[in-house]
C-alpha cells in the first residue's frame, strides 16, 4: 500500500513516531478537510491512540489505516513481531 502513495498523487509525510503522525494527520485534516495515518498493528496503532481519540472527539475526519500480517500468518496462531503476545489478531482498534 505504501508503494502506491506517491504514484496515486498523494504526498508522503514521515513522522518520528505514530503519536506525532496522528497529531499531524489531525492538523492536516483541520486545514485541508481530511487526513490519513498509516501505522503498524499492535504498538504502532496503540501509540497513535491519543491523537486519533482527540480527532474523533472533535469530529476531525482522520482515517487511521493499520497494517496487518497476511491471513495465513494470523491463522497459524504463532506469536509474531508486534503482536500482543497471545496469538490473538482479532483485537479492535478504537
Amino acid at each position: 500500500m505504501l508503494d502506491q502513495v506517491e504514484p496515486q498523487g498523494l504526498s508522503w509525510i514521515g513522522t518520528p513516531n505514530e503519536l506525532v503522525g496522528a497529531y499531524a494527520a489531525d492538523g492536516y485534516a483541520r486545514i485541508k478537510g481530511a487526513g490519513a495515518l498509516i501505522t503498524t498493528f499492535g504498538p504502532g496503532e496503540l501509540s497513535a491512540l491519543c491523537g486519533i481519540g482527540g480527532a474523533f472527539t472533535e469530529k476531525v475526519p482522520v482515517i487511521h489505516i493499520v497494517g496487518y500480517p497476511v491471513n495465513a500468518m494470523q491463522k497459524s496462531g504463532k506469536i509474531l513481531h508486534h503482536t500482543l503476545g497471545d496469538g490473538d489478531h482479532e483485537y479492535d482498534s478504537p
